[in-house]
């Protein structure tokens, strides 16, 4: 005779065939065959060679067994109706929830205990499970849902995995459930979902959804999870309640890795990685760094990102800027000589102190003590905020030495730098672990500018101070620059012909500095103008301005109508007291021997249009390996002064960030153009050959230009070059 228990698989059945007691397990199609000629006392048990089922509606708890309603059809439905807490739907998830396990989540043999499930109990939980007994305990409210008895058999799993063990390694009890029990509860919060392949958590009266983000902070925010007087830091993300946030982020990498690797792989992490004997391994710290050691590079981006999005920090991150508090992305690698340098830190734990070191390039070792680091350049404390984030107020240093620099944050002030994800290690910030975190360079210039005030300037007076102020405003902090002006001289040497011109009184280079720009802009008065023009006067008194030879580019400026007319006394040509002798030739002598030698360049800057004039500045600029520049108008010629410093300055140094983007996402950089650069070149690669309509890669000019028509190499990159870019974001 064939009995059926209606899909009741490996459910177990008893009859009496031609007078012999008979047990057997139902099939897959949870059916059973009785030989003999007479099967009688057919009954069936909500029992499976893993479960067994008792009512808690009555006491003691009896097991449930069962009679076909008709002997000649022996089929046995077990049904809500007439059982309290729905114990059929207990026993069928119960079942079914085991196979699931062993199938798609267990590559090796299950290891599980037996457990007995007493249902239709009337308790403040909506189950618990007593380890020392293998006995679980479902609330009767639960019984239409599957979570409750899925989430209990989890906590089941783990210990048995554990060796006996569950993570928190605190005696049983409901304050060190509070505090201890997040990751043991993570694991009962994520399996039942992933079971169904549903992310709804379903209690009686709520439901709870892993596919939402939720957060650290609403759990902390919460008054039913979070104690009075709670600190929100990284010892919160231990509580029963962060088990939201933490099943939440496993859930969003499972739809980014795929459901079936990451089902094996979060308990294979849990069976290889998980110490039972570990005190710390109750830490989500602990699992976090299990799983990100096991996981390729691109991986470790998913899994970060879904921890940190949610308030879980473990990784921190950390920028140089050139401004405090910049906006996310906004980083900044590249300082001059004199910029302040700023550093930012994020995804760091929350309220926790922290110091931050500038120290020299450098190899590191994990676990290596701070106080072993090569060439400490400064440090500053300070403590990471509730949203995981800090910040200097003021520069942490002014870059003055020319060099490649790292940033490390020591999390915790342990006086120990980690970086390698091994157990509880709280893994430091790094800007710098594979290469310089940030370079200072010296682009500074040191400019001598001669002004021509003899006489054929007396109208020009007004427009030498406005140029002058230009040309100083033109500067960057860390140039330098000495101005004086010149005419020809007094006989008999006519030797004495210029001024030191404010604001720079001596015969050296003064440096510019963001404190001191505007006061040596507005010191520059209005020359006076007279006598006649000896343009081998700034030459032969400018070099000895520079000072000693630096590395520095260096470039003397000359600003003249151009026109050489010494003193000649047609009465006495040939007497030096009366006449001055110089010609264009003792100025390319002075030129070749104390300028290229120097490696001085020489510019001139010239209005007008005489002829001489013009032939005598190019002359010059040629001799010192500059250029001439010529407009009309003395007035124009503000509008050539930043092509000029630019020119003397060179190409300025590439600024280069490179940015990983998880998969299947979308994300905004910042990008920052510096006042001087000739162009921008920003490039998408990928992987794999897609579609190229499934890349969108945009540009947004700090005007609003929207560039969004890349060129495309091949099918895995694409990529913009635009000359002169806008300065700006």
């Amino acid at each position: 005779m064939e009995a059926s228990s209606r899909a009741f698989f490996d459910t177990r059945v008893f009859a009496i065939c031609d007078g012999d007691s008979i047990e057997a397990f139902t099939d897959i199609q949870g059916d059973v065959n009785f030989p003999g000629e007479s099967v009688l006392n057919i009954k069936a048990f909500l029992e499976s060679s893993m479960v067994t089922i008792f009512d808690g509606s009555s006491n003691p708890a009896m097991q449930l067994i069962k009679n076909p309603s008709d002997p000649l059809n022996p089929i046995i439905i077990f049904d809500y109706y007439g059982y309290i807490g729905n114990p059929s739907n207990q026993y069928y998830h119960s079942v079914k929830y085991i196979d699931w396990l062993c199938e798609s989540v267990f590559s090796a043999p299950l290891q599980y205990p037996r457990l007995d499930i007493i249902t239709g109990c009337t308790m403040p939980e909506q189950g618990k499970y007593f380890p020392g007994d293998s006995v679980i305990k479902i609330n009767h409210e639960t019984g239409m849902f599957c979570s409750s008895i899925c989430h209990e058999m989890t906590h089941a799993l783990v210990y048995n995995q554990l060796d006996l063990n569950f993570f928190s390694p605190f005696p049983p009890n409901l304050q060190n459930e509070i505090l201890y029990g997040g990751m043991d509860e993570a694991f009962s919060f994520y399996y039942p979902c992933a079971y169904r392949d549903d992310a709804t958590y379903r209690y009686p009266t709520l439901t709870i959804e892993l596919a939402d983000r939720l957060t650290v902070i609403s759990v902390y925010n919460n008054s039913n999870y979070t104690p009075p007087n709670t600190t929100l830091d990284e010892s919160f993300y231990s509580y029963y309640g962060c088990r939201e946030p933490i099943g939440s982020a496993w859930w969003e990498i499972r739809n980014r890795l795929g459901d079936n690797y990451f089902n094996h792989f979060l308990v294979n992490t849990l069976i290889d990685n998980v110490s039972p004997t570990d005190s710390l391994r109750y830490k989500p710290r602990y699992f976090y760094n299990a799983l990100m050691r096991n996981s390729t590079p691109s991986n470790q981006l998913v899994i970060d990102k879904a921890y940190s999005d949610r308030g879980l920090y473990f990784t921190p991150q950390v920028i140089s800027a050139g401004v405090s508090n910049p906006p996310d992305g906004r980083d900044k690698n590249m300082f001059r000589i004199g910029d302040p340098v700023h550093v930012k830190v994020t995804n760091c734990p929350q309220n926790t102190p922290l110091t931050v070191y500038i120290v020299e390039d450098q190899d590191y070792s994990d676990g290596m003590n701070i106080s072993a680091l090569n060439a400490i350049i400064c440090q500053v404390s300070g403590t990471s905020d509730n949203d995981g984030v800090w910040y200097s107020s003021s520069p942490v240093m002014t870059a003055s030495a020319v060099g490649d620099y790292d940033i490390l944050v020591d999390i915790g002030n342990n006086g120990m730098l980690h970086f390698a994800y091994i157990r509880a290690n709280v893994r430091d910030g790094f800007d710098g672990l594979n290469g310089p975190g940030f370079t200072i360079y010296d682009d500074g210039i040191d400019v001598v500018l001669a002004l021509d005030i003899s006489g054929s300037m007396g109208d020009e007076c007004i427009n030498l101070q406005r140029l002058t102020r230009r040309f100083i405003s033109a500067m960057l902090p860390g140039d330098k620059i000495n101005i004086f002006g010149f005419n020809e001289g007094t006989p008999p040497n006519w030797n004495g012909g210029y001024i030191n011109f404010s604001p720079t009184p001596t015969a050296q280079l003064y440096s510019i500095t963001s404190s001191n720009q505007n006061s040596f802009i507005n010191s520059v008065g209005v020359p006076s103008a007279g006598g006649n023009t000896d343009l081998l006067v700034p030459f032969t008194y400018g070099y000895n301005r520079f000072g000693t030879p630096t590395e520095r580019k260096k470039g003397m400026v000359l600003l003249s109508d151009g026109e050489h007319n010494p003193t000649i006394d047609p009465e006495n040509p040939h007497n030096h007291y009366y006449s001055n002798l110089h010609t264009m030739n003792n100025v390319s002598t002075s030129i070749y021997s104390n300028y290229n030698p120097r490696g001085i360049e020489c510019y001139t800057m010239r209005f007008g249009n005489n002829y001489i004039g013009i032939v005598n500045m190019n002359n010059i600029a040629s001799w010192g390996h500059g250029i001439a520049y010529q407009v009309p108008y003395l007035s124009n010629m503000s509008l050539i002064v930043s092509r000029l410093i630019n020119r003397l300055r060179g190409n300025p140094p590439s600024y280069e960030n490179n940015h990983s983007i998880p998969p299947n996402s979308n994300q905004t950089f910042q990008i920052e153009v510096d006042d001087l650069a000739d162009n921008l070149r920003t490039t998408l690669i990928w992987n794999t050959s897609v579609n190229l309509s499934d890349n969108l890669f945009t540009l947004t000019s700090p005007s609003g230009i929207i560039y969004n028509q890349p060129e495309c190499l091949g099918f895995t990159t694409q990529k913009y070059i635009i000359d002169a870019p806008e300065s700006g974001i």
